[in-house]
């Protein structure tokens, strides 16, 4: 999952939120812990509105006027590019660190007098997937709000902004009593499987403390990656003719002794569109090119352009390189040569000091082995030794580099160097 925290609000995601205040006396509303929150729903700007329900994705009363709000951001399944549902929670007993608003602007208050951990007020992410296509069997329900899901997809679903998880969240708190609990406690298993990521958000320094989201100091990605092994077949569901022999069959059709069965399909979790003459086992398959990427060669038109990349290093030079092995050492590299060139070395008056052949013609497909590499015998550069053609150190000053290859051109480059002096006192 990529999860990006942002100021911008044309990239925030319709949301809903959720109580996190233990003790219901003390929330508003009197909201059990995880009910959706009983607050007006709020905008974007955390107005909140006339109390009417509205098709309109940018009111504030869209889908409910209770427990509707906006995630400063999104979050995307990488594995299948979709967008996915956000639910927040807060303490709404905790106004102290913004727990009451329906907005998310969690603190940096880890510690508190009120509470021993109040966790910058609790704003808790939640992110859930779309990992269920199936349908509710719940007629024979005698809770209504349980029994108005029948026919209604199972869980988060696409991305709709908690259109589908609000009604399943709401008819897990219709308060019940009995047997009818068992219902309710198998509805609320089935909408945290959805749940794909939690975490405890908290500013790292009061100073970036902000109330309305618009002013978060800059935009943030999480990058939330989870070894995993690849998923058989498809990537969504279908219904089976054998729901028992599911992989997934024992889990759901019995939670805390409760049986599924009366609720919810006992097909979920079998897999789609598996192949009957697969190449990989109906496990992913993936190919990549490297036709961008590879190395061209005998191409005259991108070897001329290469002579603009031709350099000598270091450049400056200042008594010292990195190539040196030693105290007597001097060297210089002149690098991204062609096969087959000349360089000579002038003074500034035009004074020849040096030439240096290279040939390595024909030479590209040859290599060298080692018991850990290949290394390719065709090294593109030569090195210079900062000696004169009669092996005598030069002085200090500006040179005049001329490199020219038969085939492609000509190059000058200007070089300076510092020549440090021998030290023969220490080895």
């Amino acid at each position: 999952i990529d999860l990006v925290i942002t100021p911008d609000k044309s990239k925030w995601t319709r949301c809903m939120v959720i109580e996190m205040q233990d003790d219901p006396n003390l929330a508003e509303g009197g909201a059990l812990k995880l009910e959706i929150r009983k607050h007006p729903s709020v905008d974007k700007d955390g107005n909140t509105g006339d109390g009417t329900v509205t098709t309109d994705p940018n009111d504030a009363d869209y889908i409910a006027n209770e427990g509707m709000s906006w995630f400063p951001g999104y979050a995307i399944n990488v594995e299948t590019g979709e967008k996915l549902n956000i639910v927040f929670g807060e303490d709404s007993w905790n106004f102290t660190d913004n727990g009451n608003d329906l907005i998310w602007n969690p603190t940096a208050n880890v510690v508190g007098s009120a509470y021993t951990y109040p966790f910058g007020g609790r704003h808790y992410i939640y992110i859930f997937g779309n990992n269920k296509y199936e349908v509710y069997n719940t007629t024979t329900s005698s809770i209504p709000p349980v029994a108005a899901l029948n026919g209604t997809p199972v869980g988060a679903g696409r991305y709709d902004g908690c259109k589908q998880l609000y009604p399943q969240w709401k008819a897990v708190y219709t308060p019940v009593t009995g047997t009818n609990r068992n219902h309710v406690a198998r509805l609320f298993r089935s909408l945290l499987n959805d749940a794909m990521w939690v975490n405890i958000p908290v500013l790292t320094n009061s100073k970036y403390a902000f109330k309305n989201p618009s002013q978060i100091p800059t935009e943030a990605k999480i990058r939330i990656r989870v070894q995993k092994p690849y998923r058989y077949g498809y990537s969504t569901f279908y219904t089976n003719t054998n729901p028992g022999s599911s992989p997934y069959y024992a889990e759901l059709t019995s939670w805390r002794g409760y049986p599924f069965a009366s609720l919810l399909p006992a097909n979920v979790g079998s897999l789609i569109n598996v192949s009957s003459s697969p190449q990989n086992g109906n496990f992913p398959m993936y190919q990549f090119s490297t036709n961008d990427i590879y190395t061209i060669t005998n191409k005259e038109d991108i070897a001329k352009n290469a002579l603009e990349i031709i350099r000598v290093v270091p450049n400056p030079y200042y008594g010292y390189s990195s190539y040196e092995g030693n105290r007597l050492d001097t060297r210089v590299k002149i690098t991204n040569l062609p096969s087959d060139c000349t360089v000579k070395i002038y003074t500034l008056n035009g004074t020849l000091i040096r030439t240096l052949g290279r040939n390595a013609e024909n030479q590209e497909d040859q290599y060298s082995y080692t018991d850990d590499f290949k290394q390719s015998k065709w090294i593109p550069y030569i090195e210079w030794d900062l000696k004169n053609q009669s092996g005598v150190l030069i002085s200090g000053g500006m040179y005049i580099i001329h490199v020219e290859s038969p085939k492609f051109g000509e190059k000058i480059i200007k070089w300076f160097g510092i020549i440090r002096p021998y030290d023969l006192q220490t080895f």
